[in-house]
């Protein structure tokens, strides 16, 4: 079985009738999990909220890797326009102070992102398990987040990822500063990188070749943690080749969208059951 380390921020996102557990790694974590793989997840909470989130990660399957501290718990509150997120995000809380106590276990894959490192103490923690375990493929999500300050942190982590996933706003910010990100990753370590355009799709670049996928054909109820489905799903196909792996990757995708939240506990046998078209299908 091949097992992930998921890096990073556990938070609530605060609907305006409801919150849930998520955050980008837990959302990565959560579907992975659901696929099949053994997954870990690495981040910082307060001791009062232990209890609740063991339980939550054991009826997922996820291996917690904890620190405790006084922060509260981060919200992102969230505002759907025709299902589309809209965050507002807490300034400050347990994430930012992830320190590691013990022995990271082996495993094939690190997932981590851009948020969970605007701190330098969870920075430095997440940069010391890359460089102490070169073997593991890195993937880096940039997934930059309203009022973060983001370029200083992409500018040291995307040079070290072998998988990196942006969208098409994501790329433009990037070019903004600079770097064209299409030509600079594949002079360093990148092996494949991800664009996410949204109704159109996404695109696949490695060092040779490029590669299309369209959307499937689904009812959308909310998008919020689509990026994070869409990426469990290449990543848990990736030793299957890259067009297979896209395919099982819009799957995920559509699955999420059907439902409000990142997450349902019917995930995995929605996914494996799902029958619906990939329109947009590009050749």
């Amino acid at each position: 079985m091949r097992k992930i380390i998921c890096f990073g921020e556990v938070l609530y996102d605060v609907y305006q009738d409801s919150k849930v557990l998520a955050g980008a790694p837990l959302n990565v974590a959560s579907i992975c999990s659901a696929l099949g793989m053994d997954t870990f997840i690495v981040t910082a909470i307060p001791k009062n909220m232990e209890e609740e989130l063991h339980r939550q990660l054991s009826i997922r399957g996820i291996t917690p890797i904890f620190n405790y501290v006084k922060e509260n718990i981060v919200e992102a509150k969230i505002e759907l326009k025709k299902g589309v997120p809209n965050f507002s995000i807490d300034k400050k809380g347990s994430f930012d102070k992830i320190i590691i106590e013990k022995e990271i276990p082996k495993s094939d894959i690190l997932y981590a992102g851009t948020l969970c490192q605007r701190s330098k103490i969870s920075q430095e923690s997440l940069h010391g398990i890359i460089d102490h375990n070169l073997e593991m493929l890195f993937v880096y999500d940039v997934n930059i987040r309203p009022g973060l300050e983001w370029e200083d942190i992409f500018r040291r982590t995307f040079i070290k990822a072998h998988v990196i996933k942006v969208n098409e706003h994501e790329l433009e910010l990037i070019r903004n500063i600079g770097i064209d990100l299409k030509k600079e990753a594949f002079r360093n370590k990148c092996k494949y990188l991800i664009v996410t355009k949204g109704e159109e799709g996404a695109e696949l670049f490695t060092k040779d070749k490029n590669y299309s996928i369209g959307i499937k054909d689904t009812e959308v109820v909310d998008t919020t943690g689509c990026g994070d489905a869409f990426l469990s799903g290449f990543i848990s196909k990736i030793n299957n080749g890259a067009q297979s792996a896209l395919e099982f990757a819009s799957i995920c995708a559509a699955a999420v969208a059907k439902h409000k939240g990142a997450f349902t506990k019917s995930i995995a046998e929605e996914i494996m059951n799902s029958k619906t078209p990939i329109k947009n299908q590009k050749d």
